[in-house]
């Protein structure tokens, strides 16, 4: 094969090369295990083309599935932390909110009594210095 011949084939397969790319293809080029180089070489190229399109649509399949998978995983774990935190804790911190204006309230009780009687005894011994009983 002489030099020019060499870049006439050149040239046609980078005419061919375009012409696939353009039809919206890429080549690719893919290492076989030595077990299914024979499967392979008894295969068209169009077989080849389809084994190979077919493999990549199922595996992004697969993979679709699987973050499918995780979304709803996610999701089914949020979905049962809120309904823990709803269930108890939200419960809990209305109990600790209540018990604490309790104490508030018989703090607040227990103070007026003592002013009211510091008050009274207060009173009572003015009264009597008073009328000196």
């Amino acid at each position: 094969m002489e030099f020019s011949d060499e870049n006439l084939e050149q040239s046609t397969l980078d005419k061919e090369l375009h012409h696939i790319e353009e039809q919206g293809y890429k080549k690719y080029v893919v290492k076989i295990n030595n077990k299914f180089v024979s499967l392979i070489d008894d295969m068209s190229v169009d077989e080849r083309n389809s084994i190979i399109n077919d493999i990549l649509e199922t595996y992004r399949e697969q993979e679709n599935e699987k973050r499918q998978t995780r979304f709803i995983k996610g999701m089914a774990i949020k979905i049962l932390i809120t309904i823990f935190v709803m269930l108890f804790v939200v419960p809990f911190i209305f109990l600790a909110i209540n018990k604490a204006l309790n104490v508030t309230s018989k703090n607040y009780k227990e103070m007026q009594n003592n002013f009211q009687t510091l008050y009274d005894n207060s009173y009572h011994s003015k009264k009597q210095k008073r009328t000196g009983l």
